[in-house]
């Protein structure tokens, strides 16, 4: 479910971008202001602590780099791989089992 809401995500920014007047300018679809807007108000829903900001270069210690403001922040490439970056190991294998288990149980196998 992760992934299609991933791509139903890009789905829709591209689809209402124009109606919505969303910034959907950055480095890439996923470093973008309409997107980690989508990702900040879907991730407290998914019981995702995490929030998130475009990634911009900055200067660290002397030396250009990507980096967001705020630390704690998703880099980039979390921001590419969001919502599934952040489950825990195990997450899917575990969902993909339980419906099966507790299918066994209740018919006695």
């Amino acid at each position: 479910m992760d992934v299609l809401l991933h791509e139903m995500m890009h789905q829709s920014i591209d689809q209402h971008a124009d109606e919505r007047d969303v910034d959907t300018g950055g480095t890439s679809s996923h470093n973008c202001a309409a997107w980690v807007a989508e990702v900040n108000r879907l991730s407290p829903l998914l019981g995702l602590k995490r929030k998130t900001e475009v990634i911009r270069q900055r200067r660290v210690n002397g030396r250009v780099t990507w980096a967001a403001r705020e630390e704690g922040s998703l880099t980039m490439r979390e921001l590419a791989t969001w919502p599934y970056c952040l489950r825990p190991d195990g997450y899917y294998r575990a969902r993909a089992k339980g419906p099966a288990k507790a299918k066994q149980k209740r018919s006695g196998k």
